[in-house]
């Protein structure tokens, strides 16, 4: 619930920024048509100028861009949880030997999607929404007359004829970010913006415990709950060829954030049903950095600049200096892109049933793994013929 409120929040502040940026232009013009040039036209900008807030009917003998307001993203995350510090969990009761150990429960690698939504505004800035979630971090393990060994002595005491053991965790995240180019530079830009994650950790284990000469059976769950809420900071640098259509980039992130856990016990079978619940409050860290390399595919058309009516021909491209056929025409484009690429992410500050202790115990997780996806403009772009579709 708290992870859906977070979301609707962003989407109004990014509707609201949207909002007062179409009406800082001017009057609204009534009715369907105004409502779709607010969300889908493109932002005009001069050929030969970094930022101007539009352009002449004709264009004043040279082409303009069409930025897209919109970019919509959709691909899938694969990443591969770091193996807990090894403990002893169950050892065999006559000789002390290990039984079964934490890195029994190892959870390996998990996927789904990811989602990214940007509102562009003039001189590069950008708003974006972006999440994922996965949930299929998931891993078991089993031992036969065993007892436990993990220093709580009210769960040591005991001895299992038959030991069922399950380790889950989920991991979803959701970001408000904006963007800005730093140094007027199309190589770097700064990023600051807010961030939940929300770390969920289950270990579960169904046991038949031997009291006297009666077997009882029974189960245990463990389950905590990482509710992290905050602010960050970051850098999106280009490392090689910003204007496409092949490029490499990247990102670098860091924030503070305050971590709310819930830690809750559960057991029963043959035995009461008895719960346990506590709660605290921590500070948390989550780092992350990504490499992406990205291909755009343009589809251009020689098309009349600035809504004109000139005839361009319609033939590709358009030919001539600084990328227009005549005085008012240039390429406009269809853009689309394939990204792939690696994303480290490290959470510290976060409450882990690896532990399986009585009491809350605070940790760090770290994740890996690649990226892969596809990018859709919302608009058009308008180019020189000569360069890419994303040249400035």
């Amino acid at each position: 619930m708290r992870r859906h409120l977070f979301l609707i929040v962003m989407l109004m502040l990014v509707a609201l920024t949207g909002g007062t940026t179409a009406l800082a232009a001017g009057p609204l013009v009534s009715g369907l048509g105004s409502l779709t040039g607010f969300l889908l036209e493109e932002e005009p900008r001069a050929c030969d100028s970094g930022c101007v807030s539009g352009c002449d009917s004709g264009c004043g003998g040279t082409c303009c861009y069409y930025d897209p307001k919109w970019t919509v993203s959709a691909g899938a995350i694969f990443l591969h949880r770091n193996d807990p510090t090894p403990r002893t969990l169950l050892v065999d009761p006559q000789d002390g030997s290990e039984l079964m150990n934490v890195m029994d429960l190892t959870p390996g690698w998990g996927g789904g999607p990811r989602f990214e939504i940007t509102r562009h505004f003039q001189c590069g800035v950008d708003f974006e929404i972006e999440l994922f979630n996965i949930d299929n971090w998931a891993t078991r393990a089993a031992a036969q007359n065993a007892s436990p060994s993990i220093g709580e002595s009210w769960w040591d005491a005991f001895t299992f004829d038959d030991v069922r053991a399950y380790y889950g965790t989920d991991l979803f995240n959701l970001e408000f970010n904006v963007r800005w180019p730093l140094f007027g530079s199309p190589w770097l830009k700064g990023l600051a913006g807010l961030r939940y994650a929300n770390l969920d950790e289950e270990f579960r284990a169904e046991v038949d415990l031997i009291v006297g000469q009666t077997t009882l059976s029974n189960w245990g769950r463990l389950s905590l709950d990482n509710d992290l809420y905050g602010v960050q900071i970051g850098l999106e640098p280009v490392f090689w060829n910003p204007c496409g259509p092949l490029r490499v980039d990247g990102y670098l992130k860091t924030g503070l954030y305050g971590n709310d856990v819930d830690w809750l016990l559960t057991a029963g079978g043959d035995l009461q049903t008895r719960y346990w619940d506590k709660k605290g409050c921590h500070a948390a860290f989550i780092g992350e950095i990504a490499l992406k390399v990205t291909y755009d595919f343009c589809r251009c058309r020689c098309k009349p600049c600035c809504g004109g009516s000139e005839d361009c021909g319609g033939s590709e491209g358009c030919g001539g200096s600084e990328g227009c056929g005549t005085a008012a025409c240039c390429s406009v484009c269809r853009r689309w892109s394939v990204f792939a690429g690696y994303e480290a992410l490290w959470l510290s500050g976060v409450a882990t049933a690896e532990q399986i202790k009585s009491e809350i115990i605070y940790d760090s997780a770290f994740y890996h793994g690649a990226v892969v996806g596809i990018e859709i403009p919302l608009g058009r772009l308008c180019c020189s013929p000569k360069k890419s579709c994303r040249c400035d």
